[in-house]
């Protein structure tokens, strides 16, 4: 199958995208409006040359909060979409086009994700190199923060379409939504940084994809290192694995039944 399918799916959203303005102005308000009440939180709880557990310093801190707020806010909303296709019964439909259906909806998330996450990241970097005067050098964006946060989109992805696939058993997944939502704050480091959890909690929650999504991708572009990259990309791409064969498997057996049943 013709990867340039996808490719035109996708340059098709990104020009949905940016032809309303206004989903723009509002998305980017709420990223403001989140790193401006974040940003007086932590420059008071975080002096200046003081660092928390001999972690992350004020700069380092306000500038990861701009990585992960961003993308938290920047996410696509597969499992809606995948819900209410297989609650209508369009699925049945979509099934019989000439793409497979799963990376039909990854070409549309990842076109809803980056021009907002581009977005929210300017804004975000303004707010806080010209109000809080934090510091970023972007020497690892481009490397480090491509590769990693790619990985991080995916298995967020992948995670947000085995929500949707529970709508073949579930009349609403909007909870389920909810709690990973929910996980990704907490356990995704969204507003609070893994380090500042106590020492336990912290270790296991970094070893959960909801901390390789948000908070390493983050962290590793604030406090580059090397073999903290390689160890980073080695466990994302385990689980992107991991929960893709999980996702291709779930998908192939429900959709069948769908088939079987008329939809």
């Amino acid at each position: 199958m013709s990867v340039g399918i996808y490719f035109a799916i996708f340059r098709v959203q990104i020009k949905h995208n940016l032809k309303y303005g206004n989903d723009f102005i509002s998305r980017m308000f709420l990223m403001a409006l989140f790193i401006w009440v974040l940003g007086l939180l932590w420059t008071t709880a975080l002096p200046m040359d003081a660092t928390l557990k001999g972690t992350l310093t004020q700069h380092e801190t306000l500038w990861y909060l701009v990585f992960t707020e961003a993308f938290f806010l920047s996410r696509g909303n597969t499992a809606l979409l995948m819900t209410d296709s297989i609650r209508e019964g369009s699925i049945a439909t979509q099934l019989c086009k000439p793409y497979n259906y799963i990376l039909y909806l990854a070409s549309r998330s990842l076109a809803d994700t980056l021009p907002f996450y581009a977005a929210n990241v300017a804004v975000g970097g303004c707010i806080v190199a010209l109000a809080f005067g934090a510091r970023f050098d972007p020497q690892w964006l481009v490397a480090a923060g491509i590769i990693t946060l790619f990985l991080g989109w995916v298995i967020d992805f992948v995670i947000s379409a085995l929500i949707g696939c529970l709508a073949f058993v579930m009349e609403d997944t909007s909870p389920v939504t909810w709690i990973y939502s929910k996980l990704l704050l907490i356990l995704g480091g969204a507003m609070i940084p893994l380090d500042f959890f106590p020492e336990r909690l912290a270790k296991l929650a970094a070893q959960t994809p909801f901390a390789l999504t948000l908070f390493s991708p983050a962290r590793l572009m604030v406090r580059p290192d090397a073999q903290l990259f390689l160890n980073l990309v080695a466990m994302q791409a385990l689980w992107c694995v991991v929960l893709s064969l999980i996702l291709a498997m779930g998908f192939r057996r429900m959709s069948s039944q769908l088939s079987i049943n008329g939809g």
